[in-house]
């Protein structure tokens, strides 16, 4: 499953960007707002990494409206590898496996049903294609959580599900 989610998120990783940054984003059909309780931690609304706690220090955002969610960093150092016609291939270590999946989900406080937090947002990879090459290694590869929207899992208010990217995003 993982090495799934990671080859829908190929196409999307010029769309990220990390600590509150500006992005180039095109943004996903928008389900609308999923009811829940209020976010801390995971998921949490920023605008810039300075409004995220500690256990989610960077403020992401996925376009340039300014609004991101905080996030912890889960996976740093990685190796990722391109198959040949551009998807991600594999990453390693594995963003599935402890403790990168333990760190978001450490970090995420919603009850069952809310969202998964998951470890597959890429912010960073060497050297930064836009977009990836075909049948390339990748090194110094940074990842931070998301929250997945699939399975009939909705999204902790105020986030909905873009289902595009399968994320709750604000």
């Amino acid at each position: 499953m993982q090495s799934f989610r990671l080859l829908l998120l190929a196409s999307s990783i010029s769309a990220i960007t990390a600590c509150g940054g500006g992005g180039g984003a095109k943004p996903g059909p928008d389900a609308g707002p999923d009811a829940g309780p209020t976010i801390a931690g995971l998921g949490q609304a920023c605008t810039t990494p300075a409004t995220c706690p500690a256990n989610a220090p960077n403020c992401i955002t996925y376009d340039d409206s300014g609004k991101g969610i905080c996030s912890p960093l889960c996976l740093s150092g990685g190796t990722m590898v391109t198959n040949s016609a551009g998807g991600v291939a594999s990453v390693t270590p594995d963003p599935g496996a402890p403790p990168q999946s333990t760190i978001c989900g450490s970090s995420y406080g919603q009850p069952a049903g809310m969202g998964i937090p998951s470890c597959e947002t890429f912010v960073q990879y060497t050297p930064m294609d836009k977009p990836v090459a075909p049948s390339k290694t990748y090194t110094d590869v940074k990842l931070v959580c998301a929250i997945v929207c699939i399975q009939g899992q909705t999204c902790p208010a105020p986030l909905h599900c873009d289902t595009g990217r399968e994320w709750c995003m604000p």
